[in-house]
């Protein structure tokens, strides 16, 4: 067992290894008021930054030791951003969307995530390939009977697999292929009479949610962090 330290405060977490053992996550700075992302390689820790804001996150890395995350900027609004080799990129937004988060990224540098209204509704997915952000709900979403798209993970030949959310209220595994077409796998929720309580309650539970969630403490970012990675489930609130 290896213990990678800290940015100098008292809680680090691990998100994601490549198999060159490049490791990434976050870690709270002194003080443990804000946290950065950090990636760990050959037995130092170094801190990827932010984007003039006080907290990022690291959420994966490609083979080559590209990096994608989130990360404040000045004005308290977060971007997704890709960094590679000591420079971070602001992947910036679509249509004047605020926020933007990077989920994922593959061995040929594209990268995916969703832009949102910063406290958690998703407005756009996106693909971000050769230093250009790509809508992907604009090519996606009309005529499929789905009102929202969610990635998660994308191949290295390009494929995104993700959640899609029905106009029910139904959440159905798909698969975004390069051509832009979606496909529902079998999975799905259960039906909902109510579409605006579904949409409601997917917004409350999907993983651009769980990274959004406004939190007090440093503490509670990390467990947010956490709940994306290993979906802990929320504690629940004990009716007496």
């Amino acid at each position: 067992m290896v213990d990678l330290g800290t940015l100098g405060g008292t809680i680090g977490v691990a998100s994601a290894v490549n198999n060159r053992g490049q490791v990434v996550g976050l870690s709270n700075l002194s003080g443990d008021l804000t946290n950065h992302a950090f990636i760990w390689q050959r037995g130092v820790l170094t801190d990827i930054g932010t984007l003039g804001g006080d907290n990022s996150t690291a959420n994966w890395l490609n083979e080559r030791g590209e990096v994608v995350g989130t990360a404040d900027l000045a004005d308290g609004t977060h971007h997704a951003f890709v960094w590679s080799n000591g420079r971070m990129t602001d992947l910036g937004t679509i249509d004047g969307d605020p926020c933007t988060n990077g989920f994922h990224i593959n061995s040929r540098g594209q990268a995916i995530g969703t832009t949102t209204d910063c406290q958690g509704t998703i407005l756009h997915t996106f693909l971000w390939e050769n230093s250009s952000l790509i809508d992907l709900s604009g090519q996606v979403l009309p005529g499929s009977g789905f009102v929202s798209i969610e990635p998660l993970v994308i191949s290295d030949t390009g494929w995104i697999t993700g959640l899609g959310l029905l106009e029910n209220g139904d959440v159905h595994a798909v698969i975004l292929k390069p051509s832009g077409a979606a496909t529902a796998a079998a999975n799905t929720s259960s039906a909902s009479q109510n579409t605006s309580a579904a949409t409601a309650q997917y917004w409350m539970n999907s993983n651009t949610a769980r990274v959004e969630s406004m939190s007090s403490t440093p503490l509670e970012r990390v467990r947010n962090l956490m709940r994306y990675q290993y979906k802990f489930p929320r504690p629940r609130a004990v009716s007496h």
